[in-house]
């Protein structure tokens, strides 16, 4: 079976209803906690915890502490208005955001 395949086959329609479902209460749970009393980034440290270093290496997928996203932005002189697992740079026009756009890429590479 190709990669994928499984996703559209109609023997596993149960248990992607049951995933559905599964998923759908996840999120309900997620939405009615108040992450606002929060402190440091527990999406950070899950991915970080949840694979060893080989695996995010090959999956080629890299976290960079928000500090140091801050830190690199505010020295090019980006103003970084918010932080969750993205963040966002106020630009004041396209060529402005273009120049940002290769700056924080080269940052997170």
């Amino acid at each position: 079976m190709k990669p994928g395949a499984a996703l559209y086959s109609p023997q596993y329609e149960k248990q992607k209803a049951r995933f559905g479902e599964a998923l759908a209460e996840i999120i309900l749970t997620l939405y009615k906690f108040d992450f606002s009393e929060i402190v440091g980034d527990p999406l950070g440290t899950l991915y970080q915890h949840y694979f060893d270093k080989e695996t995010r290496k090959a999956l080629g997928e890299f976290y960079t502490p928000k500090e140091v996203v801050e830190y690199i932005l505010d020295a090019v002189g980006y103003d970084v208005v918010r932080y969750v697992d993205d963040f966002l740079v106020l630009c004041e026009n396209e060529e402005e955001a273009k120049e940002a756009i290769i700056h924080v890429k080269g940052i997170l590479r």
